[in-house]
């Protein structure tokens, strides 16, 4: 029970340092998510401001966690608490999912290269995504060929964030001939400046930043590779899996602002002489808000209190992560539609907070599988 008090302490002190930084230099009443620090300032302040970014990281591993546990729990507070202020994306793909692979990968470049992102030396971007791919964790044709004693890599991967200040990618390729073939898959380790990888940048829905990355014959030698033959697939799903989760922690943040600047509206708008919170069908609609979003809250909570076991079975976790997924998405749209709709023409506007929240929330029910293909899942599974 001491432990236990000593841990919420402790992530209650993270949050705390976290918020304050983050409200010292984000003034979300006057400036449009584009005016926000960009990634790389807000990944140097958790390292070199709050030395924060060990705390998702267990001891073993070089960072301040004593175990996976707490690491997940603190990645989860991280990301809630980034969400409440529309900055959790270097810290999604370089914390999380970047800083996953190469805990698990074992070969000496990962191990450098995840101390050097423990100081906030490094940020790296997770590039797996391919235009016209499907929901499946194997659809990759970024190919991979043998030439003259190494590897060439040509492909294109998509939605690939926050890497205009990424150092490294971590790509997945498929081998040559290998077509459809799970064994055939790879993820490599490369340096966003190695010859050959070219990047266009452009804005997504919600405002942040998604880069397109073309790679034309790349030279890709053996110590590049993260993953053992026919160990990649098992390590993408596991990755997809954390960054859906990732971002259902980020959503507690974004619904959370919603949901208070909702009821902060109706408590001080007034009409026929009484505030609007006096209303019973508005009453109605905060419930529902609020009801939404606890469900999300208490998913997400007892996944990432799974998501850390090594003895959870594949399946167990995608089955996890994907019923939170489906609720945080549910949340997403009703907390943000609701929320512009209560408080009329002006939540769609950009100087008003609720307009950015509202377009991160939709980004991010359709990010790392929507609710219908993460529903989907759920049948599936069910059903084996």
């Amino acid at each position: 029970m001491a432990n236990d008090t000593l841990q919420d302490d402790n992530t209650a002190a993270l949050r705390d340092s976290l918020a304050r930084w983050l409200a010292d230099r984000i003034d979300l009443n006057h400036h449009a998510r584009a005016d926000a620090p960009p990634p790389a300032a807000v990944w140097q302040g958790l390292a070199a401001d709050l030395g924060l970014l060990g705390a998702g990281f267990p001891e073993s591993s070089g960072g301040l966690a004593s175990d996976a546990a707490e690491a997940w729990r603190n990645h989860l507070a991280t990301l809630e608490t980034l969400g409440e202020w529309l900055s959790a994306e270097p810290y999604i793909g370089s914390a999380v999912v970047a800083g996953g692979l190469l805990q698990r990968a074992g070969t000496p470049a990962a191990a450098a290269l995840l101390a050097q992102l423990l100081e906030g030396q490094a940020l790296v971007a997770w590039a797996h995504a391919e235009p016209g791919s499907r929901d499946d964790p194997a659809d990759v044709s970024a190919c991979l060929t043998a030439e003259n004693g190494s590897w060439r890599l040509d492909g294109r991967k998509t939605a690939v964030v926050a890497a205009p200040w990424a150092t490294h990618l971590i790509v997945s390729a498929r081998r040559s001939g290998q077509a459809g073939d799970a064994a055939g898959l790879d993820l490599l380790l490369l340096p966003l400046a190695t010859a050959g990888i070219s990047r266009r940048d452009g804005r997504a829905l919600d405002g942040g930043v998604a880069s397109e990355i073309a790679f034309d014959g790349v030279v890709v030698d053996e110590a590049q590779f993260l993953t053992a033959p026919g160990q990649a697939l098992g390590a993408i799903a596991r990755a997809l899996d954390e960054a859906a989760l990732a971002l259902c922690a980020e959503s507690l943040g974004t619904t959370r602002r919603l949901f208070d600047a909702t009821r902060n509206h109706l408590r001080e708008r007034k009409q026929f002489g009484q505030p609007l919170a006096a209303f019973q069908v508005l009453q109605h609609r905060l419930a529902d808000m609020h009801m939404a979003r606890e469900l999300a809250v208490a998913l997400v909570e007892a996944v990432g209190a799974q998501i850390a076991d090594e003895s959870l079975t594949p399946e167990a976790r995608a089955l996890a992560v994907s019923s939170a997924k489906v609720a945080v998405g549910k949340a997403c749209k009703l907390l943000g539609e609701q929320a512009v709709q209560i408080h009329g023409g002006m939540g769609v506007t950009e100087e008003l907070s609720v307009g950015r929240f509202f377009r991160r929330a939709l980004q991010i029910e359709r990010s790392a599988g929507s609710s219908g293909q993460h529903l989907l899942r759920v049948v599936r599974l069910q059903s084996a």
